[in-house]
């Protein structure tokens, strides 16, 4: 009787299941050229201290069938299409100057109303890249949000008294439309 020797999986694949994501980074990139043309740099880079990717969940029906109830599918999928992103704070505090530019074309600070010229989505949407890089610093995951405009500008906390906080953090939360995730990242 011969015996047969079952091959398991390769180093590759037992490595990358032993690694654990520990010291990642997360980058978020944002175009903002689209819609300020005269800015001196094209984009906005943004190193994230926190942010979750959404809560998928699938909408269901209940359907009954000889008075057994159960649920089903309906092919939906639900989620609130709302991201929360805080950042690091560079010492010209230029990314809090920029996104609040920004927030500035969507609504006026006193009163109703928007500050962009023609009052369309179009001018203050924007797609938000958020690269999630391994403890290497090289790309894994890319994460695009589509059609992001801003709905809450989080508070900046200043307080010099608080030395566990050697670095300041800002959080705003964008809307999206949808969004995608690859792993094919050029």
């Amino acid at each position: 009787m011969p015996i047969i020797v079952q091959e398991g999986p390769s180093l590759t694949q037992r490595t990358s299941e032993l690694n654990l994501a520990t010291q990642n980074r997360w980058i978020c990139v944002i175009p903002l050229q689209t819609i300020f043309k005269d800015l001196p740099k094209k984009r906005l880079a943004l190193n994230l201290t926190s942010f979750s990717l959404p809560e998928f969940s699938v909408g269901t029906t209940d359907v009954s069938f000889q008075g057994v109830t159960m649920q089903i599918p309906n092919f939906v999928r639900t989620q609130s299409k709302e991201i929360s992103l805080e950042y690091l704070i560079s010492s010209d505090y230029f990314q809090y100057r920029i996104l609040h530019k920004w927030l500035g074309l969507i609504v006026q600070q006193v009163g109703a109303g928007s500050n962009s010229s023609g009052g369309f989505m179009t001018d203050f949407v924007l797609p938000i890249r958020v690269f999630l890089l391994s403890e290497f610093k090289n790309p894994v995951l890319e994460v695009v949000y589509n059609n992001c405009w801003i709905k809450s500008f989080g508070p900046l906390n200043l307080d010099s008294q608080n030395p566990s906080a050697p670095v300041i953090k800002h959080m705003f939360t964008v809307a999206y439309t949808d969004f995608t995730i690859s792993d094919d990242i050029r």
